[in-house]
């Protein structure tokens, strides 16, 4: 799915939920209403006093601007809420719940694997051959590579991941330990830490599904 199909799809999910924009379509469905009505069966001696722009108020052209706009931003806001409290949080959970926090841990670390890769490059990949010593410098720029890796989880997310993994072990949720378990190796790899987010994922949804 593109980013603007996805896009497209958050924002019709918002209008949905929002009551501003019932409102208003409301109001202006009851405007045309009327309107039909005075250009359908009133006399033409009322059209010009019943016209829209007569009923509406006078105000300068900035004023109208600055009144959609609040309009515009109440509406998004007000759908915003009520569309995160409808269709997002009983699936992702509320913020500070372990629920929330599981599928957040997630995401920071999928982030973090994103943001080591553009600061440092991919890992440098093992090729065939025949050379030992090329095959000894690929290695340790791999095993460099790994270590800094690692190094840099443990000072940032590692407490925070296996403070979540323990808690939702305590919740009586299954984890998949073989996956679970590579925190504890002395290197890491971008796979490993994904597939643990993974573990973090299906542990949230868990959650969401034992309520």
């Amino acid at each position: 799915m593109s980013k603007w199909v996805s896009m497209l799809r958050t924002l019709e999910s918002i209008t949905r939920w929002s009551l501003t924009v019932k409102v208003g379509g409301t109001i202006i469905g009851v405007f045309w209403f009327l309107q039909l009505i005075k250009d359908e069966l009133l006399p033409e001696r009322w059209e010009e006093r019943l016209r829209l722009l007569n009923l509406l108020p006078h105000w300068p052209w900035y004023e109208w601007t600055i009144a959609l706009l609040l309009v515009f931003l109440v509406g998004t806001i007000e759908g915003v809420i009520r569309w995160n409290g409808n269709e997002m949080a009983p699936i992702l959970g509320w913020p500070g719940t372990l629920q929330n926090n599981s599928f957040m841990v997630a995401g920071k670390m999928r982030d973090f694997v994103q943001k080591f890769k553009a600061d440092n490059g991919e890992v440098p990949r093992m090729y065939p051959t025949s050379d030992s010593s090329q095959q000894m410098r690929i290695s340790a720029a791999i095993s460099e590579w790994c270590t800094l890796f690692t190094r840099q989880f443990r000072v940032t997310l590692s407490d925070e991941v296996e403070d979540i993994l323990n808690k939702i072990q305590a919740e009586g949720i299954p984890l998949d330990f073989t996956i679970v378990g590579v925190l504890e190796q002395p290197t890491l790899t971008p796979n490993s830490l994904l597939l643990v987010a993974g573990q973090l994922m299906a542990g949230g949804l868990s959650l969401t599904l034992k309520k």
